[in-house]
């Protein structure tokens, strides 16, 4: 029987990940915390955070305040209590960290101080980063600031972003779990972050989503699989907006002088784009209705009509 409880604060598939290993790791999970439901989709139903239904499902004990503030936790019982938070989507106010008397600890998905912020790991692959990580890290006032307990590292290698979500969860969570106890009881000390190493992973705007064709190939690479299925990196293809799902670069095709975004081949494997230095393979887009399928298919069906510019713009 652990002599601690913890609250748990977070909103995405990820957090569902970290939190489901908590309870089965035995951790007591009194209270959990995510975002209100939002208006999603073509419908624009209101739609529950994945915690929210987990917690739900469970019958535990939820808040879903629009802000959260010492109000909403003024009845809940703090004594011997440990806040965590992964990928919760509020900042975690100083007046919460003192109710909690500073023991509040963040799941955070990088190698910090490097990617402080919003998308870090969509920023780790944009950037060409060759690794990530987990960073348990006490939460303090500023963003992503606070002294880390303890990070581990893997290769990105040529994962997308879906993949790394995956990946760091797993890893998020059996460092948690060996860890906690530790954390809670003062045994393990948290290190200062070095200020001078400090990289933000900002907010992905709606702009850079867009695939820019005019780029070299490798930067048009990284940015598929950093943004993959969730935003997700478009282009137009004769006015109709389709998002690239799945792509590789190609090193046989012989890069030619033509204007970069043609199709310069169809087959199987998928369509080969043009870019400023080098030629894309593309193997999977989401096509303007919605649907996942292969460019093969989509490409080779669409370019019947004669009346199609083989471009993507």
């Amino acid at each position: 029987m652990k002599n601690y409880k913890v609250h748990f604060a977070g909103s995405s598939a990820f957090s569902v990940k970290i939190l489901e290993s908590l309870i089965e790791a035995g951790e007591d999970v009194d209270l959990i915390i995510s975002q209100p439901a939002k208006k999603s989709g073509r419908g624009l139903k209101l739609t529950q955070t994945p915690v929210t239904q987990f917690a739900l499902n469970r019958k535990i004990k939820l808040l879903t305040p629009t802000k959260l503030d010492i109000n909403f936790l003024i009845n809940q019982s703090k004594k011997n209590t440990i806040l965590v938070v992964a990928a919760y989507g509020q900042i975690i106010s100083e007046e919460i960290l003192q109710y909690y008397d500073q023991l509040c600890i963040n799941v955070h998905t990088s190698i910090l101080p490097r990617w402080r912020g919003a998308a870090p790991i969509q920023r780790a692959i944009m950037e060409g980063d060759k690794n990530t990580g987990i960073s348990l890290m006490k939460i303090v006032k500023e963003l992503d600031k606070g002294p880390v307990y303890i990070t581990k590292e893997i290769p990105i290698n040529s994962k997308n972003s879906s993949e790394l979500f995956e990946e760091l969860a797993i890893l998020g969570s059996s460092l948690l779990i060996n860890n906690l106890a530790d954390i809670y009881s003062g045994v393990l000390n948290p290190q200062e972050q070095n200020e001078k190493y400090v990289t933000y992973a900002s907010k992905l705007e709606k702009n850079e989503k867009m695939i820019s064709w005019n780029n070299s190939v490798f930067k048009i690479q990284r940015k598929i699989q950093g943004l993959n299925l969730n935003p997700g990196a478009w282009t137009f293809f004769n006015g109709k907006k389709i998002k690239i799902i799945d792509s590789e670069i190609d090193n046989e095709k012989i890069h030619i002088k033509i204007e970069p975004g043609k199709i310069i081949d169809i087959n199987k494997y998928g369509a080969y784009i043009n870019c400023a230095d080098g030629t894309l393979l593309l193997k999977k887009i989401q096509n303007p209705s919605g649907k996942i399928v292969k460019a093969y298919d989509f490409f080779r069906s669409m370019l019947k009509n004669k009346d199609m510019k083989q471009l993507l713009e």
